[in-house]
C-alpha cells in the first residue's frame, strides 16, 4: 500500500512539470515575425513553422540568460526581442542555414544567411551548421581591408564563409552544392571587385585560427556531404594563366602561431576555382588533416595543396584536371590510400619536417628525433602529369599512366617506390638526376651547404605498353641517370617492356667514387626485340669499341664488314654484382667478339655474337676489378650458316681435282665447313670443303678413281658452322 501512495505521488508530480512546462511553451508561426509579437512573461520556449517561410527553418527558441540585446545586436537572425521587450535565442544542437534565412533557390543570395548560421553556432559553441537543401548561391562580399600584410594580415573580409572557431558543415546526404558568385551574383568570369590587393574573386571558405576569438587554435573543422563549386572552369590548354590566390576554395592561411589541429573531410568535392582548391598552410606538426572520398579538380594552380607540417590521411582522395593536380609539401606524414592524381603540369611531394636557418623550403631537413616525414602511398595511380616529382621521403605502391618521374636534384633521399609503370599515350620515363659537382651551393640555405647526390633509394619497376601504345610506337626510357648519383644505396629492379635502363652522362667526368647505381633487368627481356622494347639503348657498331658501361642491357647493332671487337672499361667504379647483357640487335650477321683476357674481361674463352637474339651476360667483379661472365647465349640457327650455287664441273682425269667457291654469308676463317652435298651422283668423286676467305667456301672436287669423271651441272651446296 505504500509503495502504491508513492508510486502514484511520483506520477502527479511529473504530470503537474509537464502542464507546467507546456504552459511555458507557445507556438509561433514564422521567428521573422516575433518583433511585432508580445510574449506572455509565463511563456519560455517557442516553437516556430519556420525562419521567414513555412516548413523553411522551424526552430527551438528559449528566453534565457543568454538572450541579451547584445546577443541580439550580434547575430539579429538568431535572437530577437518582442514587441513587449523580452529577448527570445535559437536553442538546438545543430543550426541549419535555413534558420537564418537560407532558401536554395537559384538566385538567391544566401551567403549573409550562411555566414550567420556559422557565426551563432561558433558564439554560441553550437557544434554542427547543416545545409537542408540541394544547393545554394553565395554573393562575394565586397572586401574593404587593405593588401597583404604579415602572415595574411587584412585577410578578414570579402570571403564568402568566414571560419575563425571550431564548427563541422554538413549537407545532405548525396551533396549539398554551394555556388560561388560574384558580388552581383553572376558568374566569376566578369563584374569582379578591384581592390588595392588586385582583382578580387574571394574564394569559398576560408578558415583562420589567428582571427579565433580567444586568439588560440582551432580544435577541429569537420566538413561532410558538401560540394563547393568557384564556377570558373579550368581550360587545360591555358595552364596556369587567370590563376588568382584570393580564390583558393578551401583555404587554412598560415598566419602567426595559431593552427587548425583536426580537420575531417568526407565526401568534400570542390572544383572550378582560379586558386588552390585545397590549401593547408596552418596545419602544424601535431595538426591531423583526415579525407575520405574527396574530389579535387578544375584549378589553374593547385588542386591538392596541404601544405603545413601536420599529418595526413587521404582515403581515395581524387586531385585532378587543374595545372597542378598536387603539392605534398612539408609534413610530419602523410598516407595516401587508394587515390587518384590526373591529368596536369606536376605532381610534387617535397618531404620537409621544419625549415630553420634560412633554409630553402624543398631542402630535405630532418629532425633526427622524429620518423621521416614519409608520403606513402597504397595503391595509388597517377595518369597524364607532365612531371610527378621523385622526392625526400616517399614509399609505397603506385601505378603511373603516361607520367614522367623525376627527382628535382634537391638532395633526395630515403625513397622507397613500387611503381606500375604503364605505357598508353604518350612516350615518357623515369629519371634519376643528381647535381654536376659536390660544390654546387644549394639556393636559400647557409654558406657551405651543397646539392647531395641522391642516396638510399630503391625502385621496383614493372614497365608495360597497352595495344594502343604499340600501334603508335610509343616508347620509353625506362630509367635514366644523370649526373652524381650515389651508386651504393640506388638500387633499381626492372621488369616488363623496359627500353632503355641506365645513363646518359659523360662518364669522363664523374667524380672518383661516382658511378652508374645498380641496376637489375628482367634477363628475359631482349631490347632487340623491336615488337616488345620501348626505346634505346641501341648502338651502332662501324668499328671495334671500348665501352663505359651505364646501362644494365645494351643491344648492338653491327654495320659494315666487320668482325668487331668489344672492350669493357675496367677502372670506373662499378657497383658490385652490376649486371650487364649485349644483345646481337640486327640481322647484318657480322661478328661481334669478346675477348677472353685483355680487354676489361675474364671470361671462360673468347665469345661471339653472331646474329640477332644472341646475348652474352657479365657481372662486374669487386675483388678482380673485371668483367667475368654470368650467361652466354646463341641461337643454333646462327651457329650454322648455308649456301649454294650451281656448278658444272669440267670432266676430271684420273688422279686430277678441280675446285669451285660457294658464297656462305657470314662464314669466316677458322669456321667448320661441315656438309658439301651434290645435286647428282658425286660417281666416286671425292669432294671436300673449306673456308677461304671471308663469305667463301671453296670446294675441292678429286678424281681417285682410274677414270675420268665427267659430272653433270647440278647445285653445290656448303654447309658452315661457326668457330665459337
Amino acid at each position: 500500500m505504500a509503495l502504491d501512495l508513492i508510486a502514484r505521488a511520483v506520477a502527479t508530480s511529473a504530470q503537474t512539470a509537464a502542464a507546467q512546462a507546456l504552459a511555458r511553451t507557445a507556438a509561433l508561426d514564422l521567428f521573422s515575425t516575433l518583433g511585432a509579437r508580445a510574449i506572455d512573461a509565463s511563456i519560455a520556449t517557442l516553437l516556430t513553422a519556420g525562419y521567414a517561410a513555412p516548413g523553411s527553418g522551424a526552430g527551438t527558441y528559449v528566453s534565457d540568460a543568454l538572450a541579451t540585446a547584445a546577443l541580439a545586436a550580434a547575430h539579429p537572425r538568431f535572437c530577437k526581442q518582442t514587441a513587449n521587450g523580452r529577448y527570445f535565442r535559437f536553442a538546438g544542437d545543430f543550426v541549419t542555414v535555413e534558420q537564418a534565412g537560407a532558401v536554395g533557390a537559384a538566385g538567391t543570395n544566401d551567403q549573409p544567411a550562411i555566414q550567420a548560421a556559422i557565426g551563432y553556432a561558433l558564439a554560441l559553441g553550437i557544434a554542427e551548421v547543416r545545409f537542408t537543401r540541394p544547393a545554394y548561391d553565395l554573393w562575394c562580399p565586397l572586401r574593404t581591408s587593405g593588401t597583404f600584410g604579415p602572415g595574411w594580415a587584412g585577410l578578414r573580409d570579402g570571403y564568402p564563409i568566414y571560419i575563425n572557431g571550431s564548427i563541422s558543415l554538413l549537407g545532405l546526404n548525396g551533396g549539398s552544392t554551394l555556388r560561388f558568385l560574384n558580388s552581383t551574383g553572376g558568374v566569376k568570369t566578369s563584374g569582379l571587385q578591384a581592390t588595392a590587393w588586385g582583382t578580387w574573386y574571394g574564394g569559398g571558405i576560408w578558415v583562420d585560427p589567428n582571427s579565433s576569438v580567444a586568439a588560440t587554435n582551432i580544435d577541429h573543422i569537420r566538413l561532410e556531404n558538401l560540394i563547393l563549386d568557384g564556377t570558373v572552369p579550368y581550360v587545360a590548354a591555358n595552364g596556369n594563366v587567370g590563376a588568382n590566390t584570393s580564390d583558393k576554395g578551401l583555404g587554412f592561411p598560415s598566419n602567426g602561431n595559431n593552427v587548425v589541429l583536426n580537420l575531417t573531410m568526407r565526401n568534400v568535392t570542390v572544383h572550378n576555382f582560379c586558386g588552390e582548391l585545397f590549401y593547408g598552410g596552418c596545419f602544424n606538426g601535431s595538426s591531423v588533416t583526415l579525407a575520405e572520398n574527396c574530389e579535387f579538380y578544375n584549378s589553374n594552380q593547385s588542386a591538392w595543396n596541404p601544405t603545413g607540417t601536420g599529418k595526413v590521411v587521404a582515403v581515395n582522395l581524387i586531385a585532378r584536371d587543374s595545372y597542378l593536380p598536387s603539392e605534398i609539401i612539408l609534413g610530419q606524414g602523410h598516407t595516401y590510400v587508394g587515390g587518384y592524381f590526373a591529368r596536369g603540369s606536376n605532381a610534387g611531394s617535397i618531404g620537409t619536417q621544419f625549415f630553420a636557418g634560412g633554409y630553402n623550403y624543398t631542402y630535405p631537413n630532418r629532425d633526427t628525433a622524429k620518423p621521416p616525414a614519409w608520403v606513402t602511398f597504397i595503391g595509388t595511380t597517377f595518369e597524364k602529369i607532365s612531371t610527378v616529382n621523385l622526392t625526400s621521403w616517399m614509399r609505397g605502391t603506385v601505378t603511373s599512366i603516361d607520367c614522367s618521374w623525376t627527382t628535382q636534384n634537391q638532395n633526395e633521399q630515403d625513397i622507397c617506390l613500387d611503381i606500375d609503370f604503364v605505357i598508353d599515350q604518350v612516350s615518357c620515363g623515369i629519371t634519376v638526376a643528381g647535381p654536376s659537382t659536390l660544390t654546387n651551393p644549394y639556393p636559400l640555405t647557409p654558406a657551405g651547404v651543397y646539392q647531395t647526390p641522391p642516396k638510399n633509394i630503391s625502385l621496383r619497376i614493372r614497365a608495360s605498353r597497352t595495344a594502343l601504345a604499340v600501334a603508335n610506337n610509343k616508347v620509353s626510357n625506362i630509367l635514366t641517370f644523370s649526373n652524381l648519383v650515389d651508386k651504393n644505396t640506388v638500387r633499381a629492379f626492372i621488369t616488363g617492356e623496359c627500353g632503355n635502363a641506365g645513363s646518359a652522362f659523360t662518364l669522363g667526368a664523374t667524380p672518383a667514387g661516382f658511378a652508374v647505381p645498380y641496376v637489375h633487368v628482367d634477363p628475359g627481356f631482349n631490347p632487340a626485340d623491336t615488337t616488345r622494347r620501348m626505346g634505346g639503348p641501341y648502338d651502332d657498331v662501324l668499328a671495334d669499341k671500348l665501352y663505359k658501361v651505364s646501362w644494365p642491357a645494351l643491344s648492338l647493332n653491327p654495320q659494315g664488314t666487320g668482325p668487331y671487337t668489344i672492350s669493357l672499361d675496367n677502372t670506373f667504379g662499378y657497383v658490385a654484382g652490376q649486371q650487364v647483357t649485349f644483345f646481337y640487335g640486327s640481322n647484318t650477321s657480322q661478328v661481334l667478339v669478346f675477348p677472353a683476357t685483355g680487354a676489361g674481361m675474364k671470361l671462360p674463352q673468347t665469345r661471339k655474337l653472331l646474329g640477332r637474339g644472341d646475348k652474352l651476360v657479365l657481372k662486374w667483379d669487386q675483388s678482380a676489378a673485371t668483367w667475368v661472365e654470368e650467361l652466354y647465349e646463341i641461337s643454333s640457327s646462327q651457329l650454322v650458316l648455308s649456301g649454294s650455287a650451281t656448278y658444272d664441273a669440267p670432266s676430271i682425269a684420273a688422279g686430277a681435282s678441280a675446285s669451285t667457291t660457294v658464297t656462305v654469308t657470314g662464314a669466316a676463317l677458322g669456321d667448320y665447313v661441315e656438309r658439301i652435298s651434290l645435286g647428282a651422283s658425286a660417281a666416286g668423286l671425292t669432294v671436300t670443303g673449306y673456308v677461304s676467305a671471308a663469305n667463301t667456301v671453296t670446294v675441292v672436287l678429286a678424281n681417285m678413281t682410274g677414270a675420268a669423271v665427267d659430272l653433270p651441272s647440278t647445285t653445290l651446296a656448303a654447309e658452315v658452322r661457326k668457330k665459337v
